[in-house]
């Protein structure tokens, strides 16, 4: 998989894997931005594993109590809890649902997606 900032996924390794050889580079970081469109391409999927099933899906909205999330459209991901003033892209989402911090928020949507920072590739 290739993410949009152009960072390969095939061929990672782990830092055992890395301890065994000097030929590895630690990847970058993985940006926001970019794990906010991967959350957003599989946003039905995500928004069911945080929040269930919901009470009411009115054309792009789908509806959990006072929390909102926009499904499609220019909006798609825009989520909003109304009763708690927060509204925000999926990262604030988790944040507000699990009552973490941002940065366990990335760390959670990383593990979800399947993703991880400083994992090793091949310098060839």
């Amino acid at each position: 998989m290739i993410l949009e900032s152009g960072i390969d996924l095939k061929g990672l390794y782990t830092t055992a894997e890395r301890n065994q050889s000097d030929r590895y580079e630690k990847t970058p970081k993985i940006p926001l931005e970019e794990i906010d469109r991967l959350l957003v391409d599989r946003l039905q999927e995500f928004t069911v594993h945080l929040m269930g099933q919901p009470k009411h899906q009115n054309g792009r909205v789908w509806e959990w109590g006072s929390r909102k999330v926009n499904m499609s459209g220019a909006k798609k991901g825009l989520y909003g809890n109304w009763s708690a003033g927060v509204n925000g892209r999926p990262i604030k989402m988790i944040m507000d649902v699990m009552n973490i911090s941002k940065s366990d928020a990335i760390d959670h949507a990383k593990s979800w997606l399947g993703l991880s920072d400083g994992v090793y590739i091949p310098t060839r």
